[in-house]
Order: C-alpha cells, then structure tokens, then sequence
C-alpha cells in the first residue's frame, strides 16, 4: 500500500485567533438565549434548565430509550452534513444538495422528538389535528424521498426502506391500531428507536461511501500524475 507523509502543521497565533471569529458569532447567540431564559417570568428557569427526571424525582433512566434515539438522530444529521460537506468539497454538487436537504428533514424529525411538536405547539397551530401535525412534520422528509429519488437509488436504498418502513408503522399504531396500554408503547416507540436506528445507519453509510470514493479519486490522481511525471523523466534520460 501506498504512503503518504503527514501533512498537518500547527496554526500561528494569528489564525489561531481568527478561528475564535466562528466561536464569538455562537457564544453571542447562546448569551441571548441565556439573557432571554433569564427575563421571561411565564416558566420558571428551572424547568428549562435542569433535567426533567431531576424536576420529577424520577429515576435517573427516566426516558433512556427516548433519550438514546434522541442521540441517534442527531448523529444522523451530524453524518448527513458531514457527507455534504465532503461532497461539496470534490465538485459533486448533485450529492451535496441530496445529503444537505436529508440533513435538513432529519433535524426537523430530531426537533419533533425533542419537543414533540405534533403533541402540542404544532397540533395547536392547526386547530387541535395531531394527525395534520404528524404530516406537516414528516412532509420535509417525504419532499426529500420523491425529489432526490434517483440520488437514493444510487445508494444503499434497503437501509432508507427499512427505516422508511418502521416510522411508518409507528405513526400507524400511534393514530389507532387494536393495541392499548404497554403492549401499544411498545410496539410504537419500539418500532419508532428501530426506524431511527436504520435512518441514522442510512447517512452514515452514504456519506462513508461518498468519503471512500472521494479519497480512492484523489489517491488514483496522484498515482496518476507520478506515473505522467517518471515517464516524462525517462523521455528526457533518453533525448
């Protein structure tokens, strides 16, 4: 196999400083969330800042499960964005723009989790229709599917298909299948963690799969312009 040296070398103060520019930007919104957390006087500052099982008196796993996909789905998006981002970088713009909208439609599924929009802000707006909530929440995702399906089947598909397929089912049995009481929770969230197991798994293969093709282009140029640059050389050994 082939080797190449390291490359990395350590910044100077003055970029090093200059990369401080992004975290001011970040740290000013955070202070007005902060300033803004502080003001209000409709909740009180405990409820948005301490952990609910803590406000509760529950068990530290209270919500574990939740919490977990809660993770996962962010680690989808962070992956969804890592991909576009490599992408974008090697000139394939088509393949940015699919992983980027995908990363999109997955964080408003992450902010519906987090905040269960179709549960109570969302189903507000819309006149007390948890099942128009439930749409406006997955019509992101379902936007994305039709508009960039030749980007998906040019993918590892079965993966989409089966996280696809196990939302579906959740949602099913969440607006009303013959089941009730532990056995409903936990075939709905059990089919719920699944399909996000699978749609998480699902970008992370997909940009992993953009990244190896991406490095195997650029290793194969080198070896390429080596090869141009000897041949040149014995040509001038020879004139």
């Amino acid at each position: 196999m082939r080797s190449f040296s390291e490359r990395r070398r350590g910044f100077s103060l003055r970029r090093q400083v200059a990369s401080l520019a992004p975290l001011g930007a970040l740290w000013l919104v955070g202070i007005v969330l902060l300033v803004a957390a502080r003001v209000q006087t409709a909740t009180p500052l405990r409820f948005l800042f301490l952990d609910p099982a803590h406000l509760t008196g529950s068990p530290w796993y209270t919500g574990a499960l939740s919490n977990l996909g809660i993770l996962v789905w962010t680690a989808g998006v962070a992956f969804a964005s890592a991909g576009a981002w490599v992408a974008r970088r090697i000139g394939r713009t088509s393949a940015a723009t699919f992983l980027a909208i995908g990363a999109l439609a997955t964080l408003v599924l992450v902010l519906d989790d987090v905040f269960a929009l179709h549960a109570g802000i969302l189903k507000n707006l819309l006149g007390g229709s948890k099942n128009a909530a439930q749409i406006v929440v997955v019509f992101p995702t379902l936007a994305w599917m039709v508009l960039f399906r030749n980007d998906i089947l040019r993918t590892r598909s079965a993966l989409l298909v089966a996280a696809f397929g196990s939302l579906a089912g959740s949602v099913i049995v969440d607006v009303g299948i013959g089941l009730s009481g532990d056995t409903k929770l936990l075939v709905e969230d059990g089919m719920k963690f699944l399909g996000i197991l699978a749609w998480s798994q699902y970008f992370a293969i997909t940009s992993r799969d953009i990244a190896a093709s991406a490095i195997t282009s650029a290793l194969d140029a080198k070896v390429q312009a080596e090869i141009v640059e000897d041949a040149r050389a014995e040509l001038r050994e020879v004139a």
